[in-house]
């Protein structure tokens, strides 16, 4: 999966916000999975005052099914000081990890419409997203799981 596709804007993101935090602030990492050299696992995460976030995770299509990505969150987990760091996830994915989050506890906070690209829903996770993207149209769950609007 081209992450580009995915999130447009992702490469520009990377140059000049991640790379950047990583050289000046230290609040970005990024942690590689390697198998013989090969890059089988990524994850980028934020850690400031305000939001511990994992930014992306993504594993190879030929290293899955492996427990990389458990590796990656674990250690993710580990740097941000806690087990329950925010991240979302876009519409056409959450299916594929709804067994995942559901083995780590996390809990949908909110529901970002057009967020990262238009005509898809972000599902933030153990927190909501901070910053503005796009046409930022959000709905917050309250602790009953109703759906409550959010400008």
């Amino acid at each position: 999966m081209k992450l580009n596709i995915e999130y447009p804007g992702f490469a520009g993101w990377y140059y000049n916000k991640v790379i950047p935090n990583i050289t000046k602030t230290n609040q970005k990492d990024i942690l590689l999975f390697l198998v013989n050299e090969t890059i089988a696992g990524v994850s980028i995460i934020k850690a400031e005052d305000e939001e511990r976030k994992i930014c992306t995770l993504m594993v190879n299509s030929n290293f899955r099914k492996n427990g990389i990505g458990m590796i990656l969150f674990n250690k993710s987990f580990e740097i941000l000081g806690t087990e329950k760091p925010v991240l979302t996830i876009s519409e056409n994915r959450i299916t594929e990890f709804s067994k995942l989050f559901s083995y780590y506890g996390f809990e949908m906070a909110s529901v970002c419409n057009n967020y990262y690209k238009e005509g898809m829903s972000e599902y933030c996770f153990n927190g909501n997203l901070h910053g503005d993207f796009y046409k930022r149209e959000s709905i917050i769950l309250d602790k009953n799981k109703q759906f409550v609007n959010f400008i």
